[in-house]
């Protein structure tokens, strides 16, 4: 058999599917997406007949997960000694199975007789999983079914599986449950119960068993959590929905600190070597109006006032058009969250591998200076890698409000963006690439009053390690400062409007046309601040590094390629301090004597580490239609090209190749 994982494209093996023949990598675009929209219909379809609440069957699957295995079985020359595959249920919620040719052999058991299925030509076969058994509390059933063989003919079939959003509760749907209908299984996180499935043998529908209510709960914990933790761990550290950058120490509420009316800050809230602030009181940055951006006569005029305030600034305020009743109930619910008691911000206070909840970030070191602030963050969209505990702990109405402004938002950043890449002659598909599926995640900031704030700092300087960051000032007190021609320029928050800035990717994407500039929180000795920063990722399986439209033999790459989940990871290790993530994936000289780059990204190698091969310099484009293949004793090929260098490097049965 053959596996897979096709859908959300953001959690694919990136670097298997690139493997792929070509024809096959395309078709499996298209048909994993008709085998979703036709899974779609039919569950919905299903709340229908249970008279279950349609809209708590789509948000099960809004994003959830397919996987497909394809299947040959050979001709087998004592076919009713072996068996093709054994008897079982499918964990899934609903499977669709495409059989390739006619050779009958899948078998389903019904009321203790095997019964088989013979093959109808364009039809599909469709099933009923454990999780579907599950939410409709035992209405339909997840029959047990497997595949014999036979001495004369090959089998072949595709399975499609549809799960469940990993991040969702699995059990009976609630609006299913009443006096007269007690639920028969338990609830657990759709994510717990894959694991715990693939990490016992297959044997019918063994796992489903477990689930029961009436099944022993010390057989379950022993037997199968015990047993998964350690066949899955490495799986679990990998996965989109542990998502793990880093983490920071804790530290105390800064928040709780300045209720005790101090006089004098602690020393550790004192940052070393102050420079004299430079500040300008006259200069201010661009405002921009989003919705002539779109539609009206200004269209062009808005467009060139964006493209100079990213490359001139890299920040401007926007007139987003966001519903002010969106923008005030988002405020007042953030601001109860800061006024929580501590024993209730205690059950959201950050976990030690994890920098999402109430805390601060980029603590490295006990000895570390910190800053007068404290904050919450957490992943928001897609919603498959949300931290699920963290977000059932939140209040209700700020979960319910954050859902609503965190799909603005998105929908705001593809429209800068995308008319970011009319701006730089960009290829728009390009750049809508790499944001599908990107990740979104917000840092709610609250800075209280400080009695020394000339020797404090809200936030340390730094420029953002995203592609767009748009913050919404919940206040009207001034604190942020950027750095414009190394001078500090306070921006003046305009009602209802929000501050959008350029961030590291995308200055990396535009090859430095767009500029993500330096910047700082600064407090005061009288008013509280508070803000919500919202972070635009691009997709974490993507590559980091100018877009290939943009380069060529008149504009050569000033910046190295890296994984996005590298570079962030990279990002978060660190102390903040200034641009200095991304001033170390800066281009190295082709002059390949040089050694290793400090920062440790994957495909640079000296000279001395692999064969060297000069070509003419061509442009990007060129070279990704070029198929070079070396295998040098390392393992290792490197091709300078002028200023483009293409790695290639195989060992055994891995091979990666990429632009660089």
């Amino acid at each position: 058999m053959f596996g897979i994982i096709t859908l959300p494209p953001l959690i694919r093996k990136v670097d298997l599917f690139q493997k792929l023949p070509s024809k096959i990598r395309g078709i499996m675009e298209a048909y994993p997406k008709e085998i979703k929209s036709l899974a779609t219909i039919i569950v919905c379809q299903l709340p229908k007949a249970l008279r279950m609440d349609e809209k708590g069957m789509r948000d099960l699957f809004n994003d959830g997960m397919q996987s497909m295995r394809m299947n040959y079985f050979p001709p087998c020359p004592e076919p009713d000694r072996a068996i093709g595959f054994s008897p079982h249920s499918d964990a899934d919620a609903l499977t669709i199975l495409f059989q390739l040719n006619e050779t009958e052999g899948l078998q389903v058991r019904k009321d203790g007789i095997w019964v088989p299925i013979q093959p109808l030509p364009n039809a599909l076969i469709v099933n009923i999983g454990d999780m579907m058994e599950i939410v409709s509390n035992g209405v339909y059933k997840s029959i047990e079914h497997r595949a014999i063989v036979n001495s004369n003919k090959e089998r072949l079939s595709v399975a499609t599986f549809s799960i469940f959003n990993l991040d969702s509760e699995l059990g009976p749907a609630h609006s299913l449950i009443g006096p007269n209908n007690h639920p028969i299984f338990r609830r657990v996180v759709v994510q717990k119960y894959l694991q715990d499935y693939f990490a016992r043998k297959l044997d019918g529908k063994s796992y489903l068993d477990v689930m029961k209510l009436e099944a022993d709960a010390n057989d379950v914990n022993s037997e199968v959590s015990e047993r998964a933790v350690g066949v899955t761990q490495e799986q679990m550290e990998s996965t989109p929905g542990k998502l793990n950058f880093g983490n920071s120490l804790l530290v105390p509420s800064v928040q709780e600190l300045a209720k005790q009316y101090l006089t004098n800050i602690p020393d550790r809230y004192v940052p070393p070597q102050q420079e004299s602030p430079v500040i300008s009181s006259g200069a201010s940055v661009p405002v921009i109006d989003l919705q002539k951006l779109i539609s009206g006569d200004s269209m062009d005029f808005e467009l060139q006032k964006l493209h100079s305030a990213c490359q001139q600034w890299g920040f401007l305020q926007a007139r987003a058009g966001l519903a002010p009743s969106l923008l005030e109930d988002f405020k007042r619910e953030v601001t109860e969250l800061f006024k929580l008691p501590m024993e209730e911000k205690k059950k959201l206070w950050q976990q030690k591998d994890s920098f999402e909840g109430f805390g601060h970030m980029f603590v490295v070191s006990e000895e570390q200076k910190l800053d007068w602030s404290d904050m919450f963050g957490i992943i928001t969209l897609p919603p498959h890698i949300r931290k699920v505990d963290l977000f059932q702990k939140l209040p209700s109405k700020l979960r319910d409000i954050m859902e609503a402004y965190s799909k603005e938002i998105k929908n705001l950043s593809m429209i800068i963006v995308c008319q970011l890449a009319k701006d730089l002659k960009m290829d728009e598909k390009e750049m809508r690439d790499l944001f599908s599926d990107g990740m979104q995640s917000m840092r709610m900031n609250y800075y209280p009053p400080c009695p020394e704030p000339d020797r404090a700092i809200g936030l340390s300087p730094h420029s953002d390690a995203d592609a767009l960051t748009i913050l919404f000032q919940l206040n009207e007190t001034e604190g942020l400062q950027v750095r414009k021609d190394d001078i500090w320029v306070p921006i003046k928050p305009l009602p209802n409007a929000l501050i959008v800035n350029i961030g590291d990717m995308m200055e990396l994407v535009s090859n430095g046309v767009y500029r993500n500039i330096e910047h700082r929180a600064t407090v005061n000795s009288n008013e509280e601040r508070l803000s919500v920063a919202t972070f635009y990722n691009i997709n974490l399986e993507s590559e980091l590094g100018p877009a290939h439209s943009l380069i060529g033999p008149h504009n050569p790459p000033i910046f190295r390629r890296v994984s996005v989940h590298k570079y962030l990871q990279d990002f978060f290790a660190r102390k903040i301090d200034g641009k200095s993530i991304k001033n170390e994936i800066s281009a190295i000289s082709p002059n390949f004597n040089n050694k290793t780059p400090k920062s440790n990204t994957e495909h640079i190698f000296t000279a001395e580490d692999a064969n060297l091969v000069v070509l003419p310099a061509i442009t990007a484009k060129e070279l990704e239609a070029v198929v070079v293949t070396f295998i040098v004793p390392a393992g290792r090929m490197i091709v300078q090209t002028g200023s483009l260098r293409t790695v290639r490097i195989e060992s055994g049965h891995h091979s990666h190749s990429s632009i660089q």
